[in-house]
């Protein structure tokens, strides 16, 4: 407030900085006036008020009564001040709700306000809503006259159409008038085009159900309608009716379960409940008992119909009769369990060529024989098993039997080499089938049968081998029956016939032994006895036999057999039993596993081995060692030859003397003395004749076989 004037006064200040120090101020003073004619300037409205306040809250200016407010304190309820601006309601001086809305300057702190009465600031919002309010209210009247209007004209269009929709949903014809809603007309020609399709779709219904009638009644399989759950029929067709041989009447009163076979209900009920649990359908192959109890297969196919909730309604199903096709099967098992049958009886397997694939099948038989672990493979890989000296010989049987201009029938016999490297003789039987005509006939399939034949060749091989030893033994026995003749005709004439006869008998006898014991469970003396019967006045004088009561097997008879034969005739041409004075020690025995014979000479001529290996020396040799897996060793000692053959028990004797020397543990001897039995009768009182029989006569006779 000024001293002079009593006027509210104030001034703009500024500063003036020099070298950073402030050296003096530039100062101006206004007049109170000055700020009124600003705010004047920006009259407010009628009844809105503006002022201006200092940092003191001193009136400076005011938009109204300015002389009397000037340098006045603010009301205090003007004063209250949340921030630098804003918006809040106060109660003026009259006592009235307002509202003000003030900024203050953070330079000055001075503050600039305005406000007004709230009745003043919500009088127009109040007018407007009056004015808003009866123009809804007109409104309101205009729709409600123009709805009232409209709906007696929309209400006669509908009940018209309500008329026409009981017509469409009661068949008769529909009206064809218009109404004055257009789209009621739509909503009209709608309904005459829904009755339209209606009419089309019931013809095309009542068409469907008169097919489907006609494929149901006149249909040749079977078709069945039953009830979900109880499984009732509600209807058959006449094929169902004479498959099961039961009347549509008959089947009425019956459930689909009293007419399936026992064994077939638990699978039947487990499809159907999964039917009704929503499975779409099932196919399966059942037994169905006829009216006259037969049990006939049939293939059923059962569908579900459901009810407007989805509930199942019907079990449809179609049953084709398979009992021909079941019986066909059957009948081809059975087939093929005998083929297989046979097949296994006769040791044979059975195999399958692709020539289009080129692949290899067989059955288990068939694959352990040619020794492959697949079921099927290429012919590459199984032409790998066959003995590269037979490779041609198979390719050319396969490729003849392949040849459709003129195919042959395949019957080959070669060897395979198994992956272990052990070599089987194989036999195939094959034939092809040939589809097409003319240059397009092609061979589809190779099929036939394999064999091992592994111990038949082997028994063929010892079959030549004992030709050539019966030819050999034939002759041999010959050059003996002649010099018995020449000796005993030499030594005495007189009584020529009676002698030479015994001799001859006992030839036969040890013949008689061979074919009676046909090889089986022989005894170790009893062979060597045999083999020994034209010197067997000799045997317990110049032939000494040593050993237990052995049997061998067969394969070991057979081969130490001819083995003894050959030692007997070469002594008798050659050796110690050509001369008057010599002898043989056989002797036979078993150490442990091991089974040991030999064959000694002594006191003979001189021995030198021979200068060409005959058949007699394979005889002795390879034959015997091969057969009981065993050695040989001929050893032609000047003193006299030895043969020495030792070779495992397990493969010369029968099983039972195996086992008893493994529970014994020692050797058994034919007697207490190691003398073997005395010689059969026939020969009985010839020792004398041992001379006679070894002449040089008989020698020379025996060196000209």
């Amino acid at each position: 407030m000024g001293a002079a004037t009593h006027q509210l006064m104030f001034g703009i200040v500024v500063p003036v900085e020099i070298d950073g120090e402030s050296r003096y101020a530039v100062v101006r003073s206004l007049h109170q006036q000055t700020l009124e004619r600003l705010v004047a300037a920006n009259e407010p409205p009628a009844g809105w008020h503006a002022v201006v306040s200092d940092a003191a809250h001193h009136v400076i200016a005011q938009s109204d009564q300015a002389d009397a407010v000037i340098g006045k304190e603010l009301p205090l309820a003007q004063r209250h001040r949340a921030g630098r601006d804003g918006v809040f309601e106060f109660v003026d001086s009259e006592g009235r709700p307002s509202l003000e809305a003030y900024a203050r300057s953070e330079l000055t702190g001075w503050e600039i306000a305005v406000w007004a009465p709230k009745a003043l600031l919500e009088a127009p919002a109040r007018a407007l809503w009056w004015a808003l309010g009866l123009l809804a209210l007109l409104a309101f009247a205009l729709v409600v006259g123009l709805a009232l209007w409209l709906g007696r004209i929309i209400a006669r269009s509908v009940g018209h159409t309500a008329r026409a929709a009981v017509a469409l949903g009661e068949g008769r014809p529909m009206p064809l008038d218009q109404t004055p809603v257009a789209e009621v007309n739509t909503l009209m020609a709608q309904l005459r085009g829904a009755a339209t399709r209606r009419k089309a779709a019931e013809d095309s219904l009542r068409e469907s159900e008169a097919t489907f009638r006609a494929m149901f009644d006149f249909s040749s399989v079977g078709k069945i309608e039953v009830e979900p759950g109880s499984g009732r029929f509600l209807r058959a067709n006449p094929a169902m009716c004479k498959f099961v041989g039961y009347s549509e009447a008959e089947l009425l009163a019956r459930s689909v379960y009293d007419i399936t076979y026992p064994d077939d209900l638990e699978l039947d009920h487990l499809l159907c409940r999964r039917l009704d649990a929503g499975e779409s359908d099932f196919d399966v192959e059942k037994r169905y008992v006829r009216k006259d109890g037969e049990a006939v297969w049939a293939r059923t196919t059962v569908n579900v119909i459901h009810d407007a909730l989805g509930r199942p309604l019907r079990h449809m199903a179609v049953i084709q009769d398979i009992n021909a096709r079941k019986r066909a099967e059957e009948d081809l098992k059975a087939s093929k369990d005998r083929l297989e049958l046979a097949l296994n009886a006769a040791q044979l397997g059975s195999w399958q060529y692709d020539p289009r694939r080129r692949m290899f099948s067989g059955d288990a038989r068939a694959q352990e024989i040619v020794d492959f672990a697949e079921n099927e493979a290429p012919i590459e890989e199984v032409m790998k098993r066959v003995h590269p000296d037979d490779l041609e010989k198979v390719l050319a049987a396969i490729e003849a039997s392949l040849d459709p201009v003129d195919p042959k029938r395949s019957a080959t016999e070669f060897r395979i080499r198994r992956a272990d490297g052990e070599i089987r003789w194989v036999e195939t039987l094959g034939l092809a089938y040939f589809e097409g005509a003319g240059s397009q006939r092609r061979a589809v399939s190779f099929g036939g049968t394999v064999q091992d034949i592994t111990e038949r060749k082997e028994r063929e091989e010892k079959e030549h081998l004992l030709m050539r030893e019966i030819n050999h033994r034939a002759k041999n026995m010959l050059s003996v029956v002649d010099a018995i003749a020449h000796q005993t005709a030499t030594k005495s004439p007189e009584d020529f016939v009676e002698r030479f006869s015994e001799r001859i008998q006992a030839l036969s006898a040890n013949q008689d032994l061979l074919v009676r014991n046909e090889w089986n469970g022989v005894e170790i003396a009893d062979l060597v006895r045999a083999q020994l019967a034209h010197f067997a006045d000799l045997i317990g004088s110049r032939i000494a036999m040593h050993g237990p009561k052995l049997r061998l097997s067969p394969a070991s008879a057979q081969a130490i057999g001819l083995a003894l034969h050959e030692l007997a005739t070469n002594a008798g041409k050659y050796g110690s039993l050509s001369t008057d004075t010599g002898r043989v020690d056989v002797s036979w025995g078993t150490d442990g596993d091991t089974l040991t014979m030999s064959w000694t000479e002594h006191e003979g001529p001189p021995v030198s081995a021979p200068k060409r290996r005959g058949f007699g020396t394979i005889v002795m040799e390879a034959m015997a060692q091969r057969s009981v897996n065993g050695k040989v060793d001929l050893d032609y000692a000047p003193s006299g030859l030895t043969w020495r053959l030792t070779c495992p028990a397990a493969d010369a004797l029968e099983p039972r003397e195996r086992e008893q020397i493994s529970g014994a543990g020692a050797n058994r001897a034919g007697d207490t003395n190691g003398r073997v039995a005395d010689p059969p009768p026939a020969f009985a009182g010839e020792e004398k004749e041992s001379g006679a029989r070894h002449s040089p006569q008989f020698n020379t006779k025996l060196r000209g076989r």
